[in-house]
C-alpha cells in the first residue's frame, strides 16, 4: 500500500533526506509556493550523492525567491525582536 505523510521542519537538509517532494511555504498566513521534487528520496546512499546536494540548492533557492524581510509592521511572533 502507498502511505502519504505530511512533516514539516525548519531544516533543509532534513527535508531533502526524508521527503520524496518538498514543499517550500512562504507569507503571512504561510501557503505552498513551490513544490520540488526529490526523485531519490530512499535510495541508499542518497545523502552522499550531488542528486541530494542539488536538491538541497533547490530547496535553498526557492526559499531565497520568497523570502520576506522582518519590518515593524510584523508582529514579534512573526518576527522576534533581536
Amino acid at each position: 500500500t502507498n502511505v502519504a505523510y505530511i512533516m514539516v521542519t525548519h531544516s533543509v537538509e532534513e527535508a531533502v533526506y526524508l521527503g520524496g517532494s518538498i514543499q517550500v511555504m512562504a507569507g503571512q498566513p504561510a501557503s505552498m509556493r513551490q513544490a520540488i521534487a526529490n526523485p531519490g528520496f530512499g535510495r541508499e546512499g542518497f545523502r552522499q550523492s550531488e542528486e541530494y546536494f542539488q536538491v538541497v540548492r533547490s530547496v535553498r533557492e526557492a526559499m531565497d525567491r520568497f523570502w520576506v524581510p522582518c519590518d515593524a509592521n510584523m508582529p514579534e511572533a512573526v518576527c522576534p525582536a533581536e
